[in-house]
C-alpha cells in the first residue's frame, strides 16, 4: 500500500472541504480523506496502485487551488 499526505494552503479550508465532500469516492484501490486545518486542507490518500493515487492527489490539489482562485476573483 502507498500513502500520501499533503497540506494545501487556503483561506477557507472548512468551506473547501465541505464543497468537495460529496465528490469523495473511495474504491477498492484507494481510500481518500480530506480534513480542514486552520489555514490549509489536508489531503490523505492510501492506495494499492501508485498511478491511481497520483491521479487522485493531482485532482484534489487542482480542485482546492481552483476553489481558491474563484474565491479571490469573487472578492
Amino acid at each position: 500500500m502507498f500513502e500520501f499526505k499533503i497540506k494545501v494552503p487556503c483561506k477557507r479550508p472548512k468551506d473547501v472541504v465541505e464543497s468537495l465532500r460529496p465528490d469523495i469516492k473511495s474504491d477498492r484501490y484507494s481510500k481518500i480523506r480530506l480534513a480542514a486545518g486552520k489555514s490549509f486542507v489536508e489531503i490523505h490518500v492510501v492506495s494499492s496502485k501508485i498511478g491511481h493515487m497520483k491521479a487522485i492527489v493531482n485532482t484534489y490539489i487542482s480542485l482546492v487551488q481552483t476553489l481558491e482562485e474563484i474565491e479571490r476573483k469573487i472578492k
